[in-house]
């Protein structure tokens, strides 16, 4: 069974982010990301459909020099971009707590 996250699919997408970007939209790369798709050490956590797009979370371990070890970052299909969403995993999950998210609690069951 193919991985659904390969070198080969990232090369595809900095390839497009960098060479082919959209009129309307830019850049759709943080430069807080590698850009360097064959050294590219990420964690893939979470998949998601939305509104007809996808996305993906991932903590990298391989920042550019102006990224942070162990930030978030997530791949959003339609329209694409890879963007670096918090520094850290804690940071990210503060962000979800400060915006409502609910958690599942004992008092659930």
């Amino acid at each position: 069974m193919k991985a659904k996250y390969s070198v080969e699919n990232f090369a595809d997408l900095f390839y497009y982010f960098y060479e082919e970007p959209d009129e309307d939209y830019g850049l759709y790369i943080d430069d807080r990301i590698l850009n360097d798709h064959t050294n590219l050490k990420w964690l893939c956590f979470s998949d998601c459909m939305n509104n007809g797009g996808t996305s993906s979370l991932f903590i990298d371990f391989t920042p550019s020099d102006k990224g942070k070890y162990g930030q978030i970052i997530r791949f959003l299909h339609d329209p694409d971009e890879l963007k670096v969403i918090a520094n850290s995993f804690e940071e990210f999950l503060d962000m979800l707590v400060e915006n409502g998210m609910k958690f599942i609690s004992p008092d659930d069951f």
